[in-house]
């Protein structure tokens, strides 16, 4: 059985592509609007794709750089909401919130 602080790491280490699946199904079962899920998937699907292309492939690879860096390539409505979807995101994995299978 893991300790907290060797759940937390795992959940840092979790594929990009599975903590998205993951959060998003989280999002739905919180019962979020479809429109906010949709929104959602389609800047953390652009954020996995931008992740694969530099070489980060886990959630404990992200940082507010890699975000940043996401940003300034993002059209403006996206760039608003990047950081704060990203990084809550993270936050939200860190935390335990999110539980990562």
């Amino acid at each position: 059985m893991l300790t907290p602080e060797g759940q937390a790491e795992n959940n840092r280490r979790k594929p990009l592509d599975e903590a998205v699946a993951n959060y998003l199904a989280d999002c739905e079962a919180r019962g979020l609007e479809q429109s906010t899920i949709r929104s959602y998937r389609r800047t953390l699907e652009a954020f996995v794709a931008f992740c694969d292309g530099k070489g980060s492939f886990d959630t404990a690879e992200i940082s507010v750089d890699l975000v940043s860096s996401f940003r300034s390539g993002s059209p403006a409505k996206r760039r608003r909401n990047t950081s704060r979807i990203a990084l809550r995101w993270k936050k939200e994995l860190a935390d335990g919130i999110v539980i990562v299978r």
